[in-house]
């Protein structure tokens, strides 16, 4: 074997020998570090992720049953009837990523029929405020004090009687079964204790509420 041949050989075998060196390097370092072989599911889909942006403007709307308890004063036997939880809808902002406060209106209601026989809507509503604080990203709880109105719906009946004006609370459980970047789904459990002039009323809702954010 001439000199350029041995020179030739020699030099493809230290190429070998120094790539060789460097592979084995880089699979080390991959098994030593697997987050660098796999991107993550935020940078695989561009950064955008659906966590809930809980931050400033925010409002609610709900709908679904409910069922009440109206405990007359008195020897007044007490009555509880299922009915519709009417729409509910809250208004307010977040003042930081977990907590919220809101002007919220909702409540309970049940159809019978009224002192003149007609059939109507009785209800007792919760103007208020509420403070909303997410425990995580899809169970809420949220609750406070407020005026309670009980009374005849006027567009079911034409005899409907003037309403009584008491004071309540509102408390509220929920868990978000859709978690979006601005919006929440979720079914919600809203109690309504509430004292009125001459009866102590207790409303609970079961809602199919939904949230911007």
């Amino acid at each position: 074997m001439d000199l350029t041949s041995r020179t030739a050989l020699s030099f493809a075998s230290s190429l070998a020998i120094v790539l060789a060196s460097l592979g084995a390097s880089s699979a080390a370092h991959a098994q030593s570090n697997p987050e660098a072989e796999a991107p993550t599911a935020a940078s695989a889909s561009g950064g955008v992720t659906n966590t809930p942006h809980h931050e400033g403007f925010t409002m609610e709307l709900g709908l679904g049953a409910s069922l009440m308890n109206v405990a007359p004063e008195g020897n007044i036997p007490s009555e509880t009837k299922f009915g519709l939880a009417p729409l509910s809808v809250s208004l307010g902002a977040f003042v930081s990523p977990k907590v919220a406060i809101l002007a919220r209106a909702a409540g309970t209601s049940f159809f019978a029929k009224n002192g003149y026989g007609e059939s109507t809507q009785f209800a007792s509503s919760f103007y208020g405020a509420h403070i909303q604080y997410w425990i995580n990203d899809d169970l809420m709880i949220s609750g406070g004090p407020g005026v309670m109105v009980y009374g005849e719906n006027p567009f079911f009946g034409h005899n409907a009687t003037d309403p009584v004006v008491g004071y309540g609370l509102s408390a509220r459980v929920a868990y978000a079964f859709v978690s979006a970047k601005h919006h929440s789904v979720r079914l919600a459990l809203e109690a309504f204790p509430a004292k009125y002039d001459k009866a102590f009323v207790f409303g609970s809702a079961l809602n199919l509420e939904w949230q911007y954010f």
